[in-house]
């Protein structure tokens, strides 16, 4: 029997993450979802009978010890090899460049980057012990190219993501890729009105909010593209021409 391909997806039970995770089972990888906080009723029912599984951990405790056992865990549930690191949880918050405090730093921080970088490094590590190729693909955000002042440090965050996924692209070559893509106005925020809504729609060039559905489809084109590594893709609608 041929061993099982796993994908680990980080924030993937819920909106964005949740998608991911939905578009990688239907191209046959077996996926490990971490997450923090319960299982949606709706996505558990997706996922029911399927080679999936639910891993709750705390990204903000940065502990290789607790990367190690989410990569073991897997491994063991699905008895294959990881092939798939899809790096997408991450917390947004307003911080006001004057107003905001060391622990809304380490917070963010924490999530958007120090976990995507040593989480990075655990799996890159058992990719090359075992001697496989892989892929690494790290969320992002078009907020790492603009200058967001009541969202100063997030934008520190994705622009870090950015350099992070050049760095690594060359560092683990050839036998893993690592790319990345920015995405602009996806999924709303749940309390998103018709006037945010709207606002959203004409910072886009195209007039229009983007569908989630081709952030899961281009993750599997960047799976599929052998010969990429170290790219950010932007799929912001030409948010940031503006």
């Amino acid at each position: 029997m041929d061993s099982k391909k796993i994908a680990i997806v980080t924030g993937g039970v819920r909106r964005l993450g949740g998608l991911i995770s939905l578009g990688l089972l239907d191209a046959g990888y077996a996926v490990a979802a971490v997450h923090n906080g319960q299982v949606p009723k709706d996505f558990e029912m997706k996922t029911k009978g399927l080679d999936f599984l639910s891993i709750p951990a705390d990204l903000s405790d940065v502990n290789p010890s607790q990367f190690s056992k989410i990569i073991e865990h897997a491994k063991d549930h699905f008895q294959g090899e990881i092939k798939v690191l899809v790096n997408n949880a991450a917390i947004i918050e307003e911080t006001d460049f004057l107003t905001c405090s060391t622990d809304d730093w380490d917070k963010l921080f924490s999530v958007n980057l120090k976990s995507v970088f040593f989480f990075s490094q655990a799996v890159a590590s058992e990719m090359k012990l075992n001697g496989t190729s892989g892929n690494i693909v790290l969320i992002s955000d078009t907020a790492g190219s603009l200058i967001w002042t009541h969202y100063s440090i997030y934008n520190l965050t994705k622009n870090g993501i950015s350099h992070l996924t050049r760095i690594m692209a060359k560092a683990l070559a050839p036998e893993i890729r690592v790319n990345a893509i920015a995405p602009g106005t996806i999924i709303p925020f749940e309390d998103a009105d018709e006037h945010w809504m709207e606002s959203a729609r004409n910072r886009s060039v195209l007039k229009k909010i983007g569908n989630p559905d081709e952030i899961v489809k281009l993750i599997r084109v960047i799976l599929e593209t052998e010969f990429m590594t170290g790219s950010i893709l932007t799929v912001d609608g030409g948010r940031s021409l503006i």
